[in-house]
Formats: C-alpha cells, sequence, structure tokens
C-alpha cells in the first residue's frame, strides 16, 4: 500500500538508477519475505527508464559489507551514467552479478 501511495504522489524521474538486492537468506528472513522485497525492488528499478536491478548473491542485507566493491561499482556508474546521460547501460564490473534489467 505505500508503494503504491508513493507512486500517485510524484512520477519517478528518467534517472540513472542501480538497485542492488540481497541474494543470501539472513537475520531470520524467510524465503517468502525475500520474494516480496524482491520483487519490490524489481518495481522500484522498473520505475526509470534507465533502472537496473542487480541481485548479489553472496550477500545478505549488509550488501555494503559482504559486497561492498558492487555497491562501489554501482555508485560509479550511476554517476557515469548521469554525466553520459544513460550513455552505457552498465560496464563490465557487474559481469558476475545476475543483472534484471528493462529493456528499452
Amino acid at each position: 500500500m505505500q508503494v503504491q501511495q508513493a507512486r500517485a504522489a510524484k512520477p519517478f524521474p528518467a534517472i540513472p538508477l542501480v538497485v542492488i538486492s540481497a541474494g543470501k537468506q539472513d537475520f531470520g528472513v524467510s524465503q517468502e519475505v525475500m520474494q516480496i522485497q524482491q520483487e519490490l525492488l524489481v518495481d522500484l528499478a522498473n520505475q526509470s527508464p534507465y533502472g537496473v536491478h542487480i541481485v548479489s548473491e553472496k550477500s545478505g542485507h549488509l550488501i555494503q559489507l559482504d559486497d561492498p566493491e558492487l555497491v562501489v561499482n554501482a555508485i560509479r556508474q550511476v554517476v557515469d551514467e548521469a554525466r553520459c546521460k544513460g550513455a552505457g547501460r552498465y560496464d563490465q564490473s557487474f559481469n558476475n552479478y545476475n543483472i534484471q534489467e528493462k529493456l528499452l
């Protein structure tokens, strides 16, 4: 319900966006809750025409600790795309990840 309210309030801008989600269960989170979280994060990535969803299979909730290289590369990619106005979808930094992107 909160997601629907947020969408109704203001349309999502067409900006570079990388959404990263955990691929491992931790903190007692059930598989069902993880599935719902994944669906919401895919939906978030799809709000921008430049959105990409990446699943870090080697991390749980604390992605920045479990997979810091991925987080740094995602930040760099967003900055690069913002500077180049979306010139390159993603670079080789993400080759080892499950990338789910919307085709433009």
